[in-house]
C-alpha cells in the first residue's frame, strides 16, 4: 500500500502568488512539525505558493523528510490554465454564496466538474506511480482541486479545504485509490481510517 497526503497550500499574499511571510510560513512549518511518518516523496504544483509551502513544511520537521525525494512540479491539481477554465466570471461570482468547491459544481454542473476532477485524479495516479510500495508522500496543491478529485474518488464528506488542511489518499496493491479523510490544518492522520 502507498499513502499520499495532499495539502492545500498555506496562507497566501493578497495578490495570491506567494505564501505570506508571517502567517503562511508559520502555518506550513507548524503543520510540518506534526508529521510523525517518515516521508519518502514531496510533490507540489507549478504555481510558486505550492513550492514555497512544501519548502516550509519540510523546514518544520527536517527529520521526517531526511530521506525524501523532492519532485518537479506535478500538473493537474492546479495551474493558471486550469484555474482560468474552472473560474470564469460566472463561477467566480458564485464564490461566497457557495464554497469554492460548491461554486464549481453550481457553475459547471457534474459533467464538467468530473472532467476537472479527472485531471486531479490523473495527477494523483502520476504521484503514486513515482512511489514504491509502503512509501508515504505529501503534496501541496490547491482548493478545490484536491477535494474535487476526492469527491469523484468517493469521499462522501469532500469539501473545500482551508489553508494547510489535507486529504489523505491510499493506493492498494491492485492500484485502487481511496480517499480516506480530511485532516484539519496542522494535523496529519497517523492511522488509516477504514
Amino acid at each position: 500500500m502507498k499513502k499520499l497526503t495532499l495539502y492545500r497550500h498555506s496562507e497566501k499574499t493578497q495578490d495570491g502568488n506567494h505564501i505570506s511571510f508571517t502567517d503562511g510560513l508559520r502555518l506550513a512549518m507548524a503543520t510540518g512539525a506534526t508529521i510523525t511518518d517518515n516521508i519518502s516523496h514531496v510533490f507540489h504544483g507549478p504555481l510558486p505558493r505550492t513550492a514555497e509551502t512544501a519548502c516550509y513544511l519540510v523546514a518544520g520537521n527536517p527529520n521526517a523528510f531526511s530521506d525524501a525525494t523532492q519532485h518537479d512540479p506535478i500538473v493537474g491539481l492546479g495551474d493558471n490554465d486550469l484555474f482560468s477554465e474552472m473560474f470564469p466570471d460566472n463561477v467566480r461570482n458564485l464564490v461566497g454564496k457557495y464554497s469554492v468547491l460548491g461554486a464549481v459544481f453550481q457553475g459547471h454542473g457534474d459533467t464538467v466538474a468530473s472532467e476537472f476532477a479527472q485531471r486531479g485524479i490523473d495527477a494523483i495516479n502520476e504521484m503514486f506511480d513515482l512511489m514504491e510500495n509502503d512509501e508515504i508522500g505529501v503534496g501541496m496543491f490547491h482548493d478545490p482541486t484536491i477535494s474535487l478529485a476526492a469527491h469523484f474518488i468517493g469521499l462522501p464528506n469532500a469539501r473545500s479545504l482551508k489553508s494547510m488542511e489535507s486529504i489523505t489518499f491510499i493506493q492498494d496493491d491492485d492500484g485502487n485509490i481511496k480517499a480516506i479523510g480530511i485532516n484539519p490544518a496542522g494535523v496529519v492522520e497517523a492511522a488509516l481510517v477504514g
